[in-house]
């Protein structure tokens, strides 16, 4: 069963796998910047799990 939920700290390794693994060379964000984009604004980092294995993720930022 496939289900989201908000971005923890310890996610942030297997969101770096993914990313790298879409984006080429200078496209893809560092480990640092997914982790500060967790640390900073985690209601905008979406984890998407399957069978509790993070398949994917979708992450936004905010505006006033």
């Amino acid at each position: 069963m496939s289900k989201f939920r908000n971005a923890r700290q310890s996610d942030a390794q297997r969101c770096f796998e993914i990313e790298i693994a879409a984006y080429e060379g200078d496209e893809a964000a560092t480990l640092e910047k997914i982790s500060k984009r967790i640390e900073v604004y985690p209601d905008g980092f979406l984890i998407l799990e399957e069978q509790g294995e993070i398949v994917s993720f979708i992450n936004c930022g905010c505006a006033h």
